[in-house]
């Protein structure tokens, strides 16, 4: 069987995340049998992400939780 050429953009850690996202809805949707593929997936998104340098990591965080349009940061539990 021949495999697919290894794109020119390489592993991201956004095509890694799309990954993530397309296989918790696979696991949903179509049971724990393909649970293994979305924990690889989570293991692969933080080795990608512990290579960042602890600002970038900062500023991602933040982002995550800042209002849009404001620098006020949520905080909350979930």
């Amino acid at each position: 069987m021949k495999q697919a050429a290894p794109s020119s953009e390489g592993i991201t850690e956004e095509r890694v995340r799309t990954a993530l996202i397309f296989s918790a809805y696979v696991v949903e949707k179509y049971g724990v049998a393909y649970a293994p593929i979305m924990e690889r997936l989570e293991k692969e998104l933080e080795i990608i992400r512990a290579k960042e340098d602890p600002v970038s990591r900062a500023r991602r965080i933040l982002h995550a939780h800042t209002s849009p349009g404001t620098r006020e940061i949520t905080l909350s539990a979930g």
